[in-house]
């Protein structure tokens, strides 16, 4: 169960790694059907996306080494994955409402929860 865990991990981070790589398209989108102006990134945009990317990579890289140890020990380890997924899912969520919070924008659009633009 540990190890299934650790692998179901592995491809969550995957998929994190990939969605923290299309933010900045998936926010162009977005100001494409809220016929907003052309999004353009901020200069930290890049950086944090970079940092979301280590740091969603660490979190996984923790948890396998921490299952790891405590396996070689002998002892159980089903819980250290579970840990990672939440700290995994802070770090996710933290690092895309950064770069989100970078688009005054979209921030200030007051029809940004009505995407047909209808209050």
């Amino acid at each position: 169960m540990t190890l299934s865990l650790l692998v179901l991990g592995l491809l969550s981070t995957f998929f994190a790694v990939s969605m923290l790589t299309m933010i900045t398209e998936s926010i162009q989108l977005l100001h494409t059907q809220l016929d907003l102006a052309a999004y353009e990134p901020d200069p930290s945009a890049a950086g944090l996306v970079t940092a979301g990317i280590i740091g969603v990579s660490l979190v996984w890289l923790a948890t396998a080494a921490g299952v790891i140890l405590l396996l070689v020990r002998g002892k159980r380890a089903f819980y250290v994955p579970l840990i990672g997924v939440v700290l995994s899912a802070f770090v996710f969520i933290a690092f895309t409402t950064a770069v989100l919070a970078t688009d005054p924008t979209l921030l200030n659009d007051p029809n940004l929860m009505d995407v047909y633009g209808q209050l």
